[in-house]
């Protein structure tokens, strides 16, 4: 009877990255995420969203392209959501002084192989992008 062989490899859960640090660019060009290893990061928005009246990406700012600072957290893999997700969040205090943010204090993103995504009917998509720079 021959014998099976098994190794030990970390399998990411969906073909989810080993990091999420770096630079991520939405496919509709129009918003950018940077995450650092610190759990600090920006998210940049080029100009406003008109096109959904501003559903999409409920972000609110009086000059174009806008970036704010934001911190960041993986969640914990669950059987609802063995993905896992990522929540983005900003300063409210900055928000609420500046005009310019997300409608809420925090964001969900969730991983569909290959993309973060954001939002449930109108979803942003980020794919991971080498290299440092946004460009709107």
């Amino acid at each position: 009877m021959p014998a099976l062989m098994a190794g030990c490899a970390q399998i990411a859960r969906n073909d989810e990255p080993p990091s999420h640090v770096g630079q991520w660019a939405s496919t509709d060009g129009a918003s950018f995420l940077k995450l650092n290893e610190d759990h600090t990061g920006s998210f940049m928005l080029c100009g406003p969203d008109t096109e959904y009246e501003g559903l999409r990406y409920n972000f609110d700012a009086k000059n174009w392209p806008a970036t704010i600072p934001i911190t960041w957290e993986e969640s914990v893999p669950s059987d609802p959501d063995p993905a896992g997700s990522i929540y983005l969040y900003q300063d409210w205090d900055l928000r609420q002084e500046t005009g310019t943010g997300f409608g809420t204090v925090d964001v969900s993103l969730y991983w569909r192989d290959p993309a973060l995504e954001m939002g449930v009917d109108l979803v942003v998509s980020y794919l991971k992008t080498e290299g440092e720079a946004a460009d709107c």
